[in-house]
């Protein structure tokens, strides 16, 4: 049975779709059609209209009959991995608005802050999660500064560059002005160490007018002087 390998409702031409696999003439039509649906489901172009889904459904049967019809486990592989991805651009979730899907993250990772330079949990969903699961999601979660505003970090005078440039370009813009809570913990802390020493708390300090909520964890009461010391030489005084 001949599949239809692009569904009819993409408008958006195949070449400036970041994610397409461009094929060789030699490639097999279930290839092809796989490349398509992964490229939609990762995009979220699901039907939006009545006949658009009709014809989605109408693949899914063709798909299936020739899954049933085929005995070469090469084939039916794809072809299995080819149902899925069109069933599942008929989840009702794909039909979600946006700040609705915002809400549904935000319930998700409520209480789970963005974690770096210190141990988590692999079972922990945060803000970094959401965006690994496809374009969708991560567009999604990229647009929601709020997000990106709860924060968890250990620091000390060994920070790196590259710990301290991630930070600063990637993790602190996507809060955009978003009051920030945040988790400071210390760590290899010498005894000579002053928290201005360290490239990573000067970046936070340098944002201290967000400060909603800060939390310090393991601070010593001169580590503690010392960061009054950094607030105040900003001329800002959060709630503490």
């Amino acid at each position: 049975m001949m599949l239809l390998l692009f569904a009819p409702w993409s408008t958006q031409p195949l070449s400036s779709m970041p994610l397409y696999k461009f094929t060789s003439s030699t490639e097999s039509s279930e290839d092809r059609s796989f490349d398509d649906f992964f490229v939609k489901c990762r995009l979220n172009h699901s039907p939006i209209s009545h006949v658009e889904r009709a014809q989605l459904e109408s693949l899914i049967y063709e798909t299936s009959q020739a899954l049933q019809s085929t005995s070469d486990p090469g084939s039916r592989d794809r072809l299995s991995e080819i149902l899925v991805f069109q069933r599942s651009l008929l989840s009702p979730i794909r039909c979600l608005p946006p700040d609705i899907m915002g809400e549904i993250f935000s319930f998700t990772i409520a209480g789970n802050p963005i974690q770096y330079g210190s141990k988590k949990s692999s079972t922990t969903i945060d803000a970094w999660k959401l965006t690994w699961v496809c374009t969708w999601w991560r567009d999604l979660a990229l647009s929601q500064p709020a997000l990106w505003s709860s924060m968890k970090f250990s620091f000390g005078h060994r920070d790196s560059y590259e710990k301290t440039l991630f930070l600063k370009e990637y993790i602190i813009p996507r809060s955009r002005l978003m009051p920030l809570d945040l988790s400071l913990e210390p760590y290899y802390i010498p005894y000579s160490f002053t928290p201005g020493s360290g490239p990573v708390l000067n970046v936070l300090v340098d944002e201290v007018e967000r400060w909603k909520h800060l939390k310090l964890l393991d601070f010593n009461q001169a580590l503690i002087d010392q960061l009054v010391a950094m607030i105040i030489s900003k001329q800002f005084t959060p709630e503490l």
